[in-house]
């Protein structure tokens, strides 16, 4: 499935998240983009780090006009139990993304291989979603491995906003 190309629409997805709430992935009320920060669920150690590695630098996000949002196909239960394990305080985290959205993000799917892993489930990726709905760009992983150092992503959007860099990859030949 192709990645989706930056400065196009960004999908409407929206989901339920763990505080109650259901709304889209996209917060259109962001000062300046989302951080939509996609996961492998409760059963991925990796995920536990980067997530937390997200919620200490969550004022830096702020700061810059980021809202975050951490999503992954987890059904509520593990979703719930990923806040509570992985401390991820006031972080926004929406659980349930369906498969076929998550193709038509462009993320990689996997299957168990382990006791613990739901049957399918997405490899990480990131996307930067303007206020205005657009996709800025994105980081879609086929592997566990390798994640963006959280402030690599604190700088994607520093240089973004203070440069008003525009989205790059949109040439679709």
């Amino acid at each position: 499935m192709p990645a989706r190309v930056p400065g196009q629409p960004f999908p409407s997805v929206t989901l339920a998240f763990v505080d109650g709430q259901t709304q889209p992935i996209v917060d259109q009320t962001a000062p300046f983009m989302t951080m939509i920060d996609v996961d492998r669920g409760l059963h991925c150690p990796r995920c536990d780090r980067h997530l937390r590695d997200i919620v200490a630098q969550k004022e830096t996000f702020a700061d810059l006009g980021v809202s975050v949002v951490a999503v992954s196909t987890d059904p509520e239960d593990r979703a719930r139990e990923a806040v509570d394990n992985w401390q991820l305080g006031d972080v926004p985290v929406a659980f349930g993304l369906p498969i076929a959205t998550a193709q038509s993000l462009g993320l990689a799917i996997s299957s168990a291989i382990r006791d613990g892993e739901t049957s399918l489930f997405t490899e990480p990726g990131v996307f930067f979603a303007r206020a205005d709905g657009t996709l800025h760009g994105s980081i879609v992983n086929t592997f566990p491995f390798a994640r963006p150092v959280v402030s690599d992503l604190d700088d994607v959007a520093q240089v973004a906003k203070e440069r008003n860099y525009p989205p790059r990859g949109t040439w679709t030949g």
